[in-house]
This record gives C-alpha cells, structure tokens and sequence, in this order.
C-alpha cells in the first residue's frame, strides 16, 4: 500500500520524502490540499499511512474524517511541522496524530515507517476491558476518545448528551468505565452520573470529567467520587492514562513515586551519538518517565536526553535507560507508542537532576486530578 503525504513541499523535499519511504520499503503519493487526499479515501483507497502538513492544510478536518471512517481506524498519521516547539507537538497529538517529524528530518521517517512495517491495519484489539461510556457533545471529539480507548481493549459507546445518560442503560452491560464532557447534560450531569452507579450492583463506576473548567471538574468529581478530571484540548491519549490509573489501583499503589501527565517536547539519543530526535514526553515519575513517539529505541539502550521541567525555562540533560516500548497498537494499549525510560541517577549532571526532581516535586504538588481520592497525579 502507498503513504499519503499531504504537504505543500518543494521539489527536493518531495524527493528527499520519496526516498526516505522508498528505504522503509514503502511508496508515496503526493497532495498539496487535505481535500485531493480525502477524495482518494473516499473512493476506496486505504493508505498504508498518512504524512499531513499542519498549519498551511486543513490538517485537523482531515485527521478527524480519517479516525471516524472504519475501515480507515489503524490507518498511522503522523503529522510535520515546520519548527520543533511545544505547542507545535501538542496541536498535532491534540487532533488525532499518532506521532510528529520535523519538516526536512528524512531519517526520521525512514525510522518511523520501518518500525511500521508490520503493522496490519486491518487487525482489532479483542475486547477485554468491558464498555466504555463516552459523553461529549461534539462528534469528532467522541470518535477520537473511543479510538484511544478501543485500542485499550474497550468496547465503546457513545452519547451525544441530548438524552439522559441512563436512558438506554436497559438491555445495556453496564459500563466499566464512564467519561462526560461538563457540556453533556450541564444542569444534571452530577445527578445523571449519580445514577448511573446507583443502577450498578457494587454502586462503582469509575469516572473521567472532560472540560474547560478545572475548578468546576474538580468540584462536580469531589461530589461523585472516585473520579478524575481532564483538560479539555489536551491529546485524546491522556485519557488512556487517566482510565489506567482509576482502573489499576493496584498498580498505582505499588509505585515509588506517582505517575504524572507532564507533555513537552523532548529531544533524545543513543548515548554518543550527535542527531537528536524528537518527542513529547507522556507521563513522568521522580525515578523515569514515558516519551510518546513511533521512533522508540530497543530495551536496554542507553540515551541522552534533554526536556524543560515543569515550571522551567531551560532545559535539563539527564542520562537513562530504555526500560520497555510500545508499538502503535500493541496489544492491550495500555500505553500509547513510545517507550519508558529510566534515570540513571549516577550519570546524570547532579544539578539538572536536582532541577529535574525540584520540578517534578512541586508538579507533584500543584497537581490533583483524582478528586474525592488519596491520589495525586495530573491533568
């Protein structure tokens, strides 16, 4: 199958783009507008991937008709931005993009797409989690939610809030998990969610808040219980981290240090060597964190590695070890595709490490997005 490359690009740089995917083993064809490219889909073409430009296209349009057409579900989007920034990496992961390049970094989508090469697109994660129940008002949002959580191993269902959320709970398994959007129902959603789990034998159905409103979650999920809030516009897979620490307490319990959602960009290498690559950074802990990317490196390599804490303004260089990785749709999803790292404390610059757990104490501390619970993590 051919990748998609939907970008305004010159000459050389198609050439360069061409010859990156040709070494992966895989053909291209060009578009300069998202809407040439949805035509091909449209007419039954499936990509093998899509390369889409943001900013000069309608990039996001055509990321979310991508994720809510079927056949198209495990279809890769990586995204190419002209300039490396945090915001530049948040938009692109926040409308769907399943990773992002650097305009001009050729070897990067070399990597990528070999790392791809066995992907089947075709392939669904069994179902092992029961239903998810997802609330939100605006449809391309529900469909990039339940994409996230689908590959997690839910079943999904959706409502659009215009009815009550136990209306069709008859003839319905009843939800192992349930995330609303505060724009659902906003005059009852407290009281619907109530009801919800009191239709439930154990009266316990974990719950994710979505909205634009942190004092307002905070205080609807105090109310509720056993439930944890995320920022509207954040990237759709935060809600897979949020789902895993209400569902795995256990887990959570067993930690050194808790888990926090902390996304900015990063940049990381094989001990030695001098071209960087770059990520966003999923979660992160005192002892390591998770870096979000289809570029991972193998267990066991040693990297170098660069990001800016929380609060801060310059970077910090610390040095680790990649302790595991997940592919795009691994079985289980329980991660997004990227990999986990280790601090190696004893290698690391004593001062950016001190900066680095300075920082990481003092977003330990700001954040709480597990309302009526002992945990702390973030939003």
């Amino acid at each position: 199958m051919t990748t998609f490359v939907v970008a305004k690009l010159a000459e050389y740089e198609q050439s360069e783009v061409r010859t990156a995917l040709d070494r992966a083993g895989r053909k291209c064809e060009f578009f300069e507008s998202a809407e040439s490219a949805k035509v091909r889909m449209e007419s039954g073409d499936t990509p093998w991937g899509v390369i889409i430009q943001p900013g000069a296209l309608d990039a996001d349009s055509l990321v979310s008709w991508i994720r809510g057409q079927g056949r198209l579900f495990s279809v890769p989007v990586v995204a190419m931005v002209d300039n490396p920034s945090d915001r530049a990496f948040h938009q692109a992961h926040a409308f769907g993009a399943d990773d992002v390049i650097v305009r001009g970094d050729v070897g990067g989508i070399t990597r990528r797409f070999a790392n791809l090469a066995n992907l089947d697109l075709t392939a669904r994660p069994p179902v092992t989690q029961g239903t998810a129940l997802i609330v939100h008002p605006v449809g391309e949002q529900r469909v990039l939610l339940g994409r996230i959580l689908r590959h997690a191993g839910f079943d999904i269902r959706f409502e659009d809030g215009s009815a009550s959320i136990t209306s069709d709970l008859l003839g319905h398994e009843v939800p192992a998990l349930c995330v609303a959007h505060e724009a659902a129902r906003p005059d009852r959603l407290s009281e619907e969610l109530q009801n919800l789990r009191n239709q439930t034998d154990g009266g316990r159905v974990p719950l994710i808040l979505l909205g634009d409103d942190e004092a307002s979650l905070q205080e609807r999920a105090r109310a509720i219980g056993d439930a944890a809030v995320g920022q509207e516009g954040s990237p759709p897979d935060h809600l897979l981290f949020l789902a895993n620490e209400l569902l795995r307490v256990e887990l959570t319990n067993l930690r050194a240090s808790d888990r926090m959602l902390h996304g900015v960009m990063c940049a990381f290498r094989p001990a030695g060597e001098l071209h960087p690559v770059y990520g966003l950074t999923y979660n992160v802990s005192r002892e390591g964190l998770f870096v979000r990317t289809l570029d991972a490196p193998p267990p066991g390599t040693k990297i170098w590695f660069e990001m800016r804490p929380y609060g801060a303004q310059q970077a910090v260089h610390l040095r680790g070890e990649v302790s595991w990785r997940c592919g795009l749709h691994s079985a289980g999803g329980a991660a997004p595709p990227g990999f986990g790292m280790k601090i190696l404390a004893a290698y690391c610059p004593p001062g950016d490490l001190a900066e680095y757990h300075d920082a990481y104490e003092e977003l330990r501390k700001r954040q709480n997005i597990f309302a009526g619970d002992s945990r702390t993590s973030i939003a």
